[in-house]
Formats: structure tokens, C-alpha cells, sequence
């Protein structure tokens, strides 16, 4: 049991490391909070491991060398981890590892295609046409390549478990810390402050069992962390947008359905046209690029199984199988 939580430990550093070299250094901001840093890291801890298999398998050496050249890098650029960080890795840690503590084996989709796909990432590098062998590697969330990069020396194969749990707890602290300034009157009572405490009470009541969290409860958890960045969004702060936008993009990463949320945020962006071509123009819609072209180069689509997406004239693209799958999400989605 150390040891496993040794890993899980482990891992929620590294997400706080990378945060860090990330929001530090190329986002040249110092003043957001830790939890939000953190999700940021794992954003691109997430994006990363994207990039790299369009030509290396995320295999564990391969994921060993880059999590020491982040760690590395992290020691030259003489950042360092404050006390309150220290308190929130410890925190978070614990809070993960005891989700997982209570974990049983109803995981459908895990054996259908999660599991399988990880596996894949962690033996090859990008398949054309994968889709080919089973449609369901078409319906990929990036919650996949997260977990396969989490295969490591350190962590061993069991470390490909351990990300969904650090999204929850992540979320989860980010509210109750939310709450926890509310009580201590250093915020005032807001529309915001009720949001978090009905999130609160949902995840806890509704959200709490990790052998069911899948890809969709990442999915939702961030999506209410999301809506609650809405609620604070300060006016005129291209600082907000950037990263409003950036986890945008995660959400529909992680999930096609959340594309509604650029609705709002292109009416934000309409409204402050100086910021719109910056935010274009950013990592964020370069993170969507990859994984358009990721989903071409698997599929023959754009959207997997959306017909009118896909490229008829590349030789991997097979508009029957499209069809089918196509149905059967249909049929999923008006539960049969």
C-alpha cells in the first residue's frame, strides 16, 4: 500500500511541476493559485504525450526520459515548491489514493476500448486507420494518453490508473477550497460560492465511486470546474480568457459534446475583438490542430462517426463501418 502511494505521490508532483514550469515560464504568470497550476499540468501532461506518439510509442522508456527532462528542467529553471504546495500534493495524494483504496470491477468501457487503446499507444506510435479494427478507437478521449504516459520506471504499469483520480481530487479541492475562503471571509457570498457548494455536495453524493469514472467523469468534473471560471471571470483580463480557452479546449478533448462551450466563449471573444486573434493564435488551438489531424489519420474523419466529416478518398476511411458506428452511437445515445 506505501508503495502504491509513493507512486500516486509521485505523480501528483510531477502534474504540480509541470504546472508550474508551464505557468511560470510560458504563461509568465506567478500569481495563480496551486490548484489551478496543477490542472494546467495536467492539461499538458495530457497534450504531451499527444504530440510525441504521432512518432514514438509512449512506451515506458520513452515516458521516463521526458519525466526526467521536465523534472530536470524544473531544477535549472530553480524554481522551487513552497509549503502550501507541499500541503496540497499531500492532500490531493491521499485523497486519490483512497478513491482508488475503494475501487471494485464494474468498468465496462475500460476492457471494451480504454484499456486496449492505452496499450496501444504504449506499444506503437500513431496507427493510420485504426478505426478499422474497432470503432470504439474512434470515440478516444485524451484521458487515454494521459494515463499512458503515467508509464514510467517509478510508477510501473499500474501507474496508467492513477490520472483519473487526480482529476477528481483536484476538482474536488479546488471546491471545497473555494468554500473554505467563503467561510473564512476572505470572499464575499456570490452566485459563484453557491455554485461551488452544490458542486460539492453533487461530486460527493453522485461522483464518488472510481471504478465508474470512465471518461466521462473527468469529463463533467471539469466541465464544472470550467463553469466555475466562467462564474469569476474578470472583466477586460485577457489573462482569464487564455486560460478559460485553454480548458475549453481540454473539455473537448476529452469529450466531442462539449464543443457548445466555445458558443460562450466566442460571444466573449466577439465582444473583446482585441484579444481574439492572440487567443487564435495560442497553444490552445494548436492542441485542437493535433487532435483533428490525430482523428484524420485514425478515422479518415474529423469527427469520428460523423459521415459528413470524414475523407472518402483516403484509403483508410471506410464509410460503411462510418455508418454503422455511426448508428450504433445513435442507438447508445437514446439508450436503445
Amino acid at each position: 500500500m506505501i508503495f502504491f502511494f509513493s507512486k500516486i505521490l509521485i505523480t501528483v508532483s510531477f502534474y504540480t511541476i509541470l504546472g508550474k514550469i508551464v505557468v511560470y515560464k510560458i504563461f509568465n504568470n506567478e500569481k495563480s493559485d496551486i490548484i489551478d497550476i496543477s490542472i494546467i499540468g495536467i492539461i499538458f501532461a495530457s497534450i504531451i504525450p499527444l504530440i510525441i506518439n504521432f512518432f514514438l510509442p509512449l512506451s515506458l522508456i520513452n515516458n521516463s526520459i521526458i519525466l526526467f527532462i521536465i523534472f530536470l528542467i524544473f531544477l535549472i529553471l530553480r524554481l522551487k515548491l513552497q509549503k502550501i504546495d507541499y500541503l496540497f500534493i499531500s492532500i490531493c495524494s491521499l485523497l486519490s489514493f483512497l478513491i482508488i483504496l475503494y475501487d471494485n470491477e464494474y468498468r465496462p468501457d475500460a476492457g471494451l476500448y480504454h484499456l486496449p487503446y492505452i496499450q496501444i499507444l504504449n506499444e506503437q506510435n500513431l496507427l493510420i486507420g485504426l478505426t478499422n479494427i474497432h470503432t470504439r478507437f474512434g470515440h478516444i478521449s485524451i484521458i487515454q494518453y494521459l494515463s499512458a504516459f503515467n508509464l514510467n520506471i517509478i510508477t510501473g504499469q499500474i501507474g496508467i490508473i492513477i490520472p483519473t483520480s487526480i482529476i477528481f481530487s483536484f476538482i474536488y479541492l479546488y471546491f471545497l477550497y473555494d468554500i473554505r475562503k467563503f467561510l473564512k471571509k476572505s470572499e464575499k457570498f456570490s452566485i459563484g460560492k453557491i455554485f461551488s457548494i452544490f458542486i460539492i455536495i453533487y461530486i460527493t453524493y453522485k461522483i464518488n465511486r472510481y471504478s465508474e469514472f470512465g471518461n466521462d467523469a473527468p469529463a463533467h468534473l471539469l466541465f464544472f470546474y470550467l463553469i466555475s471560471k466562467f462564474l469569476f471571470l474578470k472583466k477586460n483580463s485577457f489573462e482569464n480568457l487564455h486560460n478559460i480557452y485553454l480548458h475549453s479546449v481540454y473539455l473537448f478533448l476529452n469529450k466531442i459534446f462539449f464543443i457548445f462551450i466555445f458558443i460562450f466563449l466566442f460571444y466573449l471573444l466577439f465582444r473583446k475583438k482585441k484579444f481574439f486573434w492572440n487567443i487564435a493564435m495560442s497553444l490552445p488551438t494548436f492542441f485542437i490542430f493535433s487532435w483533428i489531424l490525430k482523428n484524420v489519420l485514425v478515422s479518415g474523419c474529423l469527427f469520428f462517426p460523423i459521415k459528413i466529416t470524414c475523407f472518402e478518398s483516403l484509403k483508410w476511411t471506410n464509410l460503411h463501418l462510418i455508418e454503422s458506428a455511426s448508428i450504433e452511437a445513435d442507438a447508445w445515445a437514446k439508450a436503445w
